[in-house]
């Protein structure tokens, strides 16, 4: 799993790869924090989302590999998904998920 961490503290904007700050995650934080997940496998990305505590629900549709553009709601959390593309010559899209 590629990850990359970016921390919103005191309005300054921190670049992270360290494990102190994944391994203090909880749904109780302090600062906002900006995760870019690549070439994850299922069961890792699993772990990571766990400590999170969202709606099962919300875990699914994280977890699941097909992408469909829209906004969703479970519990006290809100999804968004939406296509992104960096090269616009290609078909196949990548999709950012945006939990909060």
């Amino acid at each position: 799993m590629k990850l990359k961490s970016l921390l919103l503290k005191d309005g300054n904007l921190q670049s992270s790869t360290g494990v102190a700050e994944l391994t203090g995650i909880t749904a109780q934080r302090t600062t906002e924090i900006w995760y870019d997940i690549q070439d994850t496998e299922i069961d890792e990305l699993q772990r990571f989302l766990s400590v999170l505590d969202l709606h099962p629900l919300m875990l699914d549709r994280c977890l699941d590999k097909s992408s469909t553009p829209g906004v969703i709601s479970f519990g006290g959390t809100v999804m968004l998904e939406y296509p992104v593309s960096s090269n616009f010559d290609e078909f196949e899209q990548s999709y950012i998920r945006v939990c909060f």
